[in-house]
């Protein structure tokens, strides 16, 4: 690194070289400034000032607005995901000459097939996450995920892969890099894995992708005690995996009854899910919620992809907590505030749009301060109240059982109005 004086400006200019000292053409340069006039107590905290791109040549220059500490970072993604970076101090006196240099790099390449019949498969979009992207500032220009697709023999190739984890504070250095790879297809099942590299190296990859299954189909009739038919429910169905490496939920589809109380659910699940590994345990759930019912849990143990089956589900009138919001100081209602309803001990979590759920369990106080809750549980449930100004009595929510009425909260005055 060398500075030449100059006349105008904080200047920051130089090359961007591979390993082998040629020229980076297309390269992306960033310069972030560090904030620590702004963020005293945050030294590693950097803003993005400017970009710009290299030339034939490698060469790249930026004019930057102030003098002061600079990361400036290069990265390659056409093909792969190299970085290079130097922290570097920039001068409106004089201009910075800087170049940065890519480590060498690993390659990774290989072959997608279909799992049934070894065809290989074209157009599937292959993605590789550079692990170091979380360790420097975040930018549109340096994308989490780089993508190439394979053509029409099956084959993706990234010749440019980040090799080197010096940069990686936690990452024991005799070990080498590990980088993540995905693969979608719009036919066929997302596969993922992880992948070691090695400077100079090429990783081969054979892949086999399984075809996605057909959808499932369910038709679902809401009602209530009555017989009555409920609209505007939410049904949701999903699933709980549970396996040796962990477990987690996920949705199948989610929709809301007609006028009639019925709706269809349509939805893909994966092989796994279906076709579960030994040990592994997996359970379906459905879960309708409608204003003025309780939310009703179902287990179903009869689904099946490109199956078309029927169930019915019957929802209680819901519980009431019902009270209003007021001003302890001036003893009025206080109109627009969020308030919430949470069971004090969940039994489940709701797959699907979970705000559709929630919005049953959420609410605003009308003009007069009131709220209600009205398809609640047994059980004791916390409410919240939404704002800067705390409840009397030092708390910021009260519990109370399902059924009580008449509550009233009294807001303390807002500590930063004016008197």
């Amino acid at each position: 690194m060398f500075i030449r004086p100059t006349k105008k400006g904080a200047k920051l200019a130089g090359l961007v070289l591979f390993y082998d000292h040629t020229p980076a053409h297309g390269a992306t340069v960033i310069a972030y400034e560090r904030e620590r006039a702004r963020h005293p107590d945050e030294s590693d905290r950097y803003d993005e000032s400017a970009h710009t791109t290299t030339d034939g040549r490698g060469r790249w220059s930026l004019t930057l607005d102030d003098e002061g500490e600079y990361l400036a970072l290069a990265c390659w993604t056409k093909a792969g995901d190299l970085v290079a970076y130097d922290h570097v101090t920039v001068s409106k006196t004089i201009e910075t000459e800087l170049s940065l240099v890519f480590d060498e790099p690993a390659a990774i390449d290989g072959v997608v097939r279909d799992q049934e019949t070894d065809v290989p498969i074209a157009g599937v979009d292959v993605d590789i996450e550079n692990p170091l992207v979380t360790e420097f500032p975040e930018s549109d220009l340096w994308p989490y995920f780089v993508t190439v697709s394979t053509d029409a023999g099956g084959r993706f190739a990234f010749p440019f892969v980040q090799a080197s984890a010096r940069s990686i504070r936690e990452w024991p250095p005799e070990e080498p890099l590990k980088c993540g790879l995905v693969f979608k297809h719009p036919e066929y099942e997302v596969a993922w894995g992880e992948t070691f590299v090695d400077p100079g190296r090429t990783t081969r990859h054979d892949i086999k992708l399984r075809r996605k299954l057909p959808p499932t189909s369910l038709v679902v009739h809401v009602a209530g005690e009555e017989g009555e038919p409920v609209s505007g429910a939410i049904v949701s169905l999903g699933y709980w995996l549970e396996y040796s490496g962990g477990s987690g939920p996920a949705t199948i589809a989610y929709a809301w009854t007609d006028s009639s109380g019925t709706v269809r659910l349509e939805g893909e699940a994966n092989h796994r899910v279906f076709e579960p590994y030994p040990g592994d345990k997996v359970i379906f759930e459905l879960y309708a919620g409608a204003s003025g019912y309780q939310i009703q849990k179902v287990i179903v143990d009869s689904i099946k992809p490109a199956d078309s089956g029927s169930l019915s589900i019957v929802l209680k009138k819901g519980l009431v907590i019902s009270g209003r919001v007021i001003d302890s100081e001036a003893s009025e209602p206080i109109a627009g505030l969020e308030a919430s309803a949470r069971a004090a001990e969940s039994p489940w979590r709701f797959w699907g749009p979970v705000e559709g759920f929630e919005n049953l369990e959420r609410t605003k106080t009308d003009e007069n301060g009131e709220f209600v809750f009205d398809c609640l549980s047994e059980g004791e449930y916390e409410i919240r109240i939404r704002s800067s100004r705390r409840l009397a009595g030092g708390r910021n929510s009260n519990k109370f059982q399902a059924g009580t009425t008449g509550i009233e909260l009294r807001l303390l005055p807002d500590p930063f109005r004016e008197r």
